[in-house]
């Protein structure tokens, strides 16, 4: 999207096409899993953005880095920056139609970002 603004805003001809290097890869998993329909909306969005971003794990690796002092911590942080896990954008997910409730469309597509799909 980035790449997209740049060269629009600048007027120049695109150059290079981001989509391959965006496709998935060996082990990315961009089909979710439908939570349970019986769960509140917080309850539900909440199990679907746990399937896209581990939260705690990041709290894990940087919480550490708190205390460090500043040399310490932008070593440490480049550091988990070269290791840090693949990660796709939330709008690279998808989720079946019919299996999301129709009031939690609207959270999960236009606030989160995710697609849908026609299959079940």
């Amino acid at each position: 999207m980035i790449y997209r603004a740049f060269v629009a805003h600048f007027g120049l001809a695109p150059a290079w096409d981001p989509e391959p290097a965006l496709a998935p890869g060996p082990g990315d998993r961009l089909d979710l899993v439908p939570p349970d329909p019986g769960l509140d909306e917080t309850a539900w969005l909440d199990e679907v953005v746990r399937q896209m971003y581990d939260i705690e794990a990041d709290d894990r690796r940087f919480r550490p880095l708190a205390h460090l002092v500043p040399e310490e911590r932008a070593a440490r942080f480049t550091a988990l920056r070269k290791t840090y896990p693949r990660r796709r954008a939330f709008r690279r997910h998808r989720l079946p139609l019919a299996a999301v409730p129709e009031p939690y469309r609207g959270p999960l597509t236009e606030g989160l970002g995710v697609g849908l799909t026609e299959a079940s």
